[in-house]
């Protein structure tokens, strides 16, 4: 038989992430923090039955890139006091690193159970409070740099409900040789109780894998993002600009009520070309140790990108161990 195509997994989920607020929350920016996402075949699919597959990756994305027609000029969301502040901050660099542990058991040859634990860091730069006078500095913006916790965007978690589903589906055009894979998901993020809202995500990957040796995987790979708009219910206002009477000052209100808005540098859409390999270590050295394991490296190149005014996503890597474990021989 030439190939072999089948359905791999169907996983609908839900998610339940907190995060915490630390002191008196201020005019925070709707700043980036996106991840690179990747097509893996051995986090995607369901485990055969009895058998655990264990993965561990790491994911570093830069946003640093300032897109023609942008000035990186964003609005900042004010949480206390339920406001929308255009034109608030400017942002310089954001880099997120995601560590992540994922364990896939297969409960039937058709049915698996797949829980992921991720730890998220992320490190940012922007000129704050933009139109207002801080410090004498003329309204020209105050450097601030954190890693941890702020505004809703680049939290740790989301701090609300999700749906996710996802499905996988792969093929073999040559046995044990060549196959070809796609991968497509969707999330929704509900409302949380500060009146923001994350929005709709939706992935599509698909590529080739090419087994050259035994122990090495060329892998190829095109990945396609698209978000929606992040909303946030709040009233609306602006910082002043140099051409406004009274610069620098205080944000000027827009409108007072408190109704949903979009926030206009939040969404994006990302195509990307991702390049990679996988080296099978049981292949490589025969040991107990690196028995049914291996590592995997790729690298995300952005061919096309639109960021909606904020920084883009720049090239980004992700570099992984795979393990499995016979837990229950299948009957």
């Amino acid at each position: 038989m030439a190939g072999k195509w089948f359905i791999l997994g169907f996983i609908l989920s839900l998610a339940l992430v907190f995060f915490s607020w630390s002191g008196t929350q201020t005019a925070q920016a709707s700043c980036g923090s996106v991840t690179c996402f990747v097509v893996i075949g051995s986090a995607q699919q369901v485990s055969p039955a009895g058998l655990l597959t264990v993965n561990t990756f790491y994911n570093y994305t830069p946003q640093g890139t300032l897109l023609s027609g942008t000035n990186g000029v964003i609005p900042a969301v004010d949480l206390d006091n339920r406001q929308l502040i255009l034109g608030h901050h400017q942002e310089i660099r954001t880099i997120s690193q995601m560590y992540t542990l994922d364990l896939n058991y297969g409960v039937t040859d058709q049915i698996g159970i797949e829980v992921a634990i991720p730890y998220k860091r992320i490190r940012h730069q922007h000129l704050d409070g933009l139109g207002e006078d801080i410090d004498g500095n003329g309204g020209a913006g105050k450097l601030t740099r954190f890693s941890e916790t702020m505004e809703p965007t680049a939290q740790l978690g989301r701090g609300q409900l999700g749906l996710q589903g996802s499905i996988y589906q792969t093929y073999e055009i040559i046995p044990h040789r060549l196959n070809q894979f796609a991968s497509a998901s969707y999330r929704h993020t509900f409302r949380n109780n500060f009146g923001y809202q994350f929005g709709d995500q939706f992935d599509v990957g698909f590529g080739a894998n090419l087994v050259t040796v035994p122990w090495l995987v060329l892998a190829n790979q095109f990945n396609y993002r698209y978000m929606v708009h992040d909303s946030f219910s709040g009233s609306l206002a602006r910082s002043l600009t140099p051409s406004d009477p009274g610069f620098p000052d205080e944000a000027i209100v827009l409108d007072p009520n408190i109704t949903n808005r979009a926030v206009p540098t939040t969404g994006s859409t990302y195509f990307a070309y991702t390049p990679g390999f996988q080296v099978s270590l049981g292949e490589l050295i025969k040991t107990s140790l690196t028995e049914n394991a291996s590592v995997y490296f790729y690298t995300q190149i952005p061919i096309a990108r639109d960021f909606n005014g904020n920084l883009a996503q720049g090239v980004s890597y992700v570099f992984g161990i795979t393990k499995l474990f016979q837990v229950m021989k299948p009957s």
